[in-house]
């Protein structure tokens, strides 16, 4: 009843985050952050695949994101982005998915990753991020 609502919620939450301080929030730190309580888990509850399916609103996102950082001159962010959404897909991977939404959904991740990549190239070619700061990504992995 609530899933989209939920999900939305998570969503902007770890954006938040994201945006903020660069990292991603636990499931157990979402759960705090929207105020959902333990003792509530019979009425409302954040389920895993709700949160999964935040994560994946946050990646679709990030991919529009890099190219508007792009557009207004930060050349360094798209490589953040990349390194972030890589990992994310990596603990995407790991999941054995059935056929259902959340794996839609997930396939959907290969296609905001390929933009991302086509950013950072596009970046790279034209010589417009530092050295420093791909040279900082790639120690970061």
């Amino acid at each position: 009843m609530w899933c989209n609502s939920l999900r939305t919620a998570v969503f902007a939450a770890v954006l938040i985050e994201y945006l903020t301080n660069g990292t991603l929030l636990s499931l157990k730190t979402t759960n705090e952050i929207l105020g959902i309580k333990e003792e509530w888990k019979d009425r409302v509850a954040l389920s895993a695949e709700d949160y999964l399916h935040g994560l994946i609103s946050l990646v679709n996102e990030l991919s529009r994101y890099a190219i508007n950082v792009v557009t207004l001159g930060s050349f360094d962010e798209p490589l953040k982005i990349s390194a972030f959404v890589k990992d994310l897909f990596a603990g995407f991977s790991m999941l054995n998915l059935k056929n259902d939404s959340l794996r839609r959904r997930f396939d959907s991740l290969k296609y905001d990753m390929k933009k991302i990549e086509e950013v950072v190239y596009d970046v790279s070619l034209r010589k417009l991020v530092s050295s420093g700061a791909s040279e900082k990504t790639l120690s970061e992995k």
